[in-house]
């Protein structure tokens, strides 16, 4: 099992940006790609998750497979990149690099989870912002 993720400033930070279609085109992403997770450093937690809504919706539509499961299950890997080590697509599971239509039905039985090596990872590295934030002094206004 790898090391948890660092999380650089005490605090752990997730922007979760769903584009418009016009704009996904302009980030140069494989026609495939159902979304993105670019990382500042590669050991640092964190950062900006990128998902494809029209893009998911189109393979939905085609495979027949419902939505808002495909959706939240991007979402899931996607955040997993932010979460993870650098490099942390696996063999199987919901972190795996491609999926066809055996991951697709897996997600609909709510089968496609992540690795418990995984599940320890993100554990670490969302307790170390948890434990890091709790013992920042209060910049909230007296």
């Amino acid at each position: 099992m790898s090391e948890p993720v660092r999380i650089h400033d005490g605090a752990l930070h997730l922007l979760v940006i769903i584009p418009p279609a016009s704009a996904v085109e302009r980030l140069r992403r494989p026609a495939d790609s159902l979304g993105f997770t670019p990382r500042v450093a590669p050991q640092t937690a964190g950062g900006t998750v990128y998902v494809f809504y029209r893009r998911a919706q189109m393979l939905a539509q085609s495979q027949k497979v419902d939505l808002a499961t495909l959706f939240g299950h991007v979402l899931a890997h996607e955040i997993g990149h932010a979460l993870l080590p650098f490099g942390s697509h696996s063999l199987n599971g919901i972190m795996r690099g491609e999926w066809d239509l055996k991951q697709l039905r897996a997600a609909e039985q709510g089968c496609l989870s992540f690795t418990d090596d995984q599940v320890k990872l993100i554990r670490a590295t969302a307790s170390a912002a948890q434990n890091r934030s709790e013992g920042a002094p209060s910049v909230a206004p007296n």
